[in-house]
């Protein structure tokens, strides 16, 4: 039989991991599941790099005719030079959201929604059993735990 403060701090916990998960995967995930489901591919041209800041490149692309222009942090992805190599006038891979040709990104945006999958569901996993941990101590006295199964 589940004791009553243990399906509270699994319920506390459950609830935390979907909060989270739904809080940070809203962020950057529908931009990233676009491009990689109906994104479109487009040579840009590096504008400027800042090593400083995060290793941002910015960028420049045209679509239709109409120039765009966007960032993006650390090393742009497959087939394209590394950050360390990069200098304005350097051509890169963008693809971008043929609804929404605001919305782009360098390089392989299959990687890049990886990368992002797996940081959210390491956050919406870890800070809510950290948190449970710590409510947990708080709330029962040490040595009780051992004793009463909670």
């Amino acid at each position: 039989m589940i004791r009553p403060r243990r399906l509270t701090l699994a319920l506390i916990w459950c609830l935390l991991v979907l909060g989270i998960a739904l809080l940070l995967g809203g962020i950057n995930l529908p931009r990233l599941i676009a491009l990689n489901t109906a994104g479109a591919k487009t040579v840009g041209t590096v504008l400027s790099t800042e090593a400083n800041n995060h290793r941002t490149v910015r960028y420049a692309y045209s679509v239709g005719g109409a120039r765009y222009s966007s960032s993006a942090q650390g090393d742009p992805g497959a087939g394209d030079p590394r950050f360390a190599d990069l200098r304005p006038g350097t051509r890169v891979g963008v693809v971008y959201d043929p609804a929404n040709p605001s919305s782009a990104g360098l390089g392989d945006q299959a990687a890049n929604l990886r990368n992002e999958l797996l940081s959210v569901a390491c956050a919406a996993l870890l800070f809510p059993t950290l948190l449970v941990f710590i409510i947990r101590a708080a709330v029962v006295p040490r040595g009780l735990g051992e004793k009463s199964g909670v």
